[in-house]
């Protein structure tokens, strides 16, 4: 039997539920030149041994250069699992404002949490993809611009540019406010959120 590796490490998880498939969740930046181990394990039996990656400098391409296109990398692939957690809070709450809402009598409390969960998906809608508006789903939210640069961080054997390393700073910024803004709206409807809850627990059974 034969194995082989790309010397690339485990994709980043990505943001789910947006409309079109992110194929950077296939992709995943070069590890760094130094030692790594080899593990096989077969029934209870386990084999390792050690191998070293070097670099060899090309044209225009040499270790400083791999080192920062690594840096540059790690950064979107940190955005893309920041995202990632944002999105699945995001989803998880929305689909216990779904099954609350299925247990309620009060009109009242069913607008509350009809006013919670949409303002919930707005956000969302914001954060990934969500809308067919053709058959390449084409719109683009913070997850698509992500990805595009992402996919050309990871892309090439080359320097990043300073278009890219600027960009990594402003997508940054607009994943940590994503965070906050769900943080904010978590808050903003806690208190009846905990409240309806609590008035509308199943019953235990005897």
């Amino acid at each position: 039997n034969r194995m082989s590796w790309n010397f690339r490490m485990k994709p980043p998880r990505v943001a789910e539920g947006g409309t079109k498939i992110d194929y950077s969740a296939f992709s995943a930046p070069m590890v760094l030149p130094g030692s790594y181990v080899f593990v096989l394990r077969v029934g209870k039996e386990e084999h390792r041994d050690t191998f070293a990656l070097v670099h060899r400098d090309q044209p225009g391409f040499t270790l400083a250069d791999r080192e920062a296109q690594y840096r540059v990398a790690m950064r979107y692939y940190a955005m893309q699992e920041a995202l990632s957690g944002t999105v699945e809070h995001i989803s998880t709450r929305q689909e216990e404002l779904r099954r609350l809402s299925e247990r309620l009598s009060s009109e009242r409390d069913l607008r509350k949490l009809e006013a919670y969960a949409d303002e919930l998906e707005r956000h969302r809608a914001g954060l990934l993809a969500t809308r067919q508006r053709s058959i390449f789903a084409d719109e683009q939210q913070l997850r698509e611009r992500i990805s595009e640069a992402y996919s050309q961080a990871i892309a090439a054997e080359a320097p990043p540019s300073n278009v890219l390393v600027e960009r990594a700073g402003l997508l940054e910024a607009e994943v940590a406010k994503a965070e906050q803004t769900t943080v904010s709206i978590f808050l903003k409807y806690e208190r009846d959120f905990t409240r309806i809850q609590k008035k509308n627990m199943p019953t235990p059974r005897p």
